[in-house]
């Protein structure tokens, strides 16, 4: 940290070092050689390391790859507390759920190329053509028998039944000639997991064309 320090050409080094390690909660082991530190501590430094010279814009690289759910909550503290400050913070990472909770906006990178942006509302909203019935509690097994004799497609969660668009009228046509008490009809809304899967897939059908 004190050589990077140098190189920003930071005036007081030592009280700067103090204090980003005191925010890091490094201070008692910044004398400690790095060799020594666990994965969560070098992921740590590696932010010390970047916000020494106090910048508006920071690129974090996959910030909590490999590190443990501790580490990973306090990293994810910082970062909001690095964007209620006013700073741009850029995040590179793989798990998505990370995106969804830290990010105003997403950005998929596929091939080196942007294929998807927005916020993380935006994106989920996205329609993925599936609509989920829910049925009285009662009739859960005669609903699940009438989809079945008819060979319409769903999936069980609960005490609904998720049907693909297409075949929604033809499910609800059947339920209610059967007598089944239907209480909400509503979409089903993805997750950015669903919607990173069906943007790649789309891809990955059209590079096969």
């Amino acid at each position: 940290m004190k050589l990077v320090a140098q190189l920003l050409d930071i005036k007081d080094v030592d009280k700067r070092i103090k204090e980003v390690s005191q925010r890091l909660n490094l201070s008692s082991f910044i004398n400690r050689k790095i060799q020594t530190y666990s994965g969560g501590m070098k992921r740590r430094l590696d932010i010390g390391v970047s916000i020494l010279g106090n910048t508006n814009i920071l690129f974090l690289d996959e910030p909590t790859t490999g590190v443990d759910p501790k580490n990973r909550l306090e990293i994810w503290k910082l970062i909001r507390e690095l964007r209620n400050e006013g700073k741009t913070v850029f995040l590179t990472t793989q798990y998505l759920d990370e995106a969804d909770k830290l990010s105003d906006m997403i950005a998929f990178i596929r091939n080196g190329k942007i294929s998807l942006q927005g916020t993380p509302e935006q994106l989920k909203s996205q329609t993925n053509n599936l609509h989920r019935i829910t049925v009285s509690t009662k009739d859960l097994d005669l609903a699940e028998k009438v989809l079945s004799e008819n060979k319409i497609e769903f999936k069980k969660v609960s005490d609904t039944f998720e049907i693909q668009d297409s075949i929604l009228q033809t499910a609800l046509k059947q339920l209610i000639n059967a007598n089944i008490v239907i209480l909400e009809i509503n979409p089903v809304k993805q997750s950015l997991e669903d919607v990173f899967l069906n943007a790649t897939k789309g891809e990955q059908q059209n590079e096969n064309n």
